[in-house]
């Protein structure tokens, strides 16, 4: 999400250099997150105090800084080191996360223009970057899958726990897929199994790409299964998804260890009405179609 925004801040201001950089308690500093401009040659600052820098003043004060501010403000000076031209608080609800700070911009961009265009953008992105944020705070309980990488079904159940009073409240919309794969056991006879996690790393990988980055995979309760936890998808959208990976896996050319296999998978869906309360009544509904399919 990060590196989107930092992307639509280049393409909106021109800035050449720009980074993100959030707060960590434990270090009691401001840590790089991400960035753009920088060839892989360039060594980069990764870590910044909050004391006696512009990041830091930023933060605390939760105040955007401007390099015009240099001709006012002395303190301001003292903690130069001709590396901000802009540098943003970024706010997620009611904190701030971090800061944005831009380093290099054509001249004829630096003007109010551009200051207010930048505060758009971040008050625009708030909520998606607390979602963001959300979600790496889950991935750090690091209950993830020691060789796909995959967060576990614990995570999943978590994750939904938290979503669907948000998306009630929001009176938003939420879809859930289980995709299996039906010949798991035999392709075991036949490969490893460090290869068919692999293989279920390039189907998670897959299924991202089919949903544009949207939705979030998980194991599922069985080795043979993910799920897929898609936010502002409904019944109809999620409909055609799954039709969409079935022609898409089932059909596919598939290679285990330079093999060439046949991959088969079921799935099954299902979506959030104004009844879903809880975590079951979404995954009751999506095993029972996925069930329906082995009969």
């Amino acid at each position: 999400a990060l590196k989107v925004l930092l992307e639509i801040v280049e393409n909106f201001t021109e800035a050449e250099r720009a980074s993100v950089w959030q707060y960590s308690s434990e270090r009691k500093a401001l840590l790089l997150h991400a960035s753009i401009g920088y060839s892989e040659e360039e060594e980069k600052i990764t870590v910044i105090p909050i004391e006696n820098t512009i990041e830091g003043w930023v933060f605390r004060n939760n105040q955007l800084f401007s390099a015009r501010m240099l001709l006012q403000y002395e303190h301001l000076r003292h903690m130069s080191t001709g590396r901000n031209v802009y540098t943003i608080p970024i706010r997620i609800g009611h904190r701030v996360w971090g800061v944005l700070n831009v380093e290099d911009i054509a001249f004829r961009k630096y003007n109010t223009y551009t200051e207010r265009i930048l505060s758009i953008i971040f008050d625009l992105a708030s909520s998606a970057l607390e979602k963001a944020a959300e979600w790496e705070a889950l991935l750090k309980k690091e209950d993830i899958h020691p060789a796909t990488g995959i967060p576990m079904y614990s995570q999943f159940y978590r994750y939904l726990e938290q979503e669907i009073p948000a998306i009630h409240a929001q009176k938003g919309t939420l879809s859930m897929v289980i995709v299996e794969l039906v010949n798991y056991e035999e392709l075991l006879k036949t490969f490893n199994q460090a290869d068919i996690n692999n293989l279920i790393v390039e189907i998670a990988s897959e299924l991202r790409e089919l949903s544009g980055n949207a939705a979030h995979i998980f194991h599922y309760k069985e080795n043979n299964q993910l799920a897929l936890v898609y936010p502002n998808m409904d019944h109809d959208g999620v409909s055609l998804f799954c039709l969409s990976t079935l022609e898409k896996i089932n059909t596919g050319e598939w290679k285990i260890d330079h093999r060439s296999v046949d991959l088969e998978v079921i799935v099954g869906f299902s979506s959030m009405v104004s009844e879903t309360k809880m975590v079951g009544d979404l995954q009751e509904e999506a095993e029972k179609l996925l069930e329906m399919q082995k009969v």
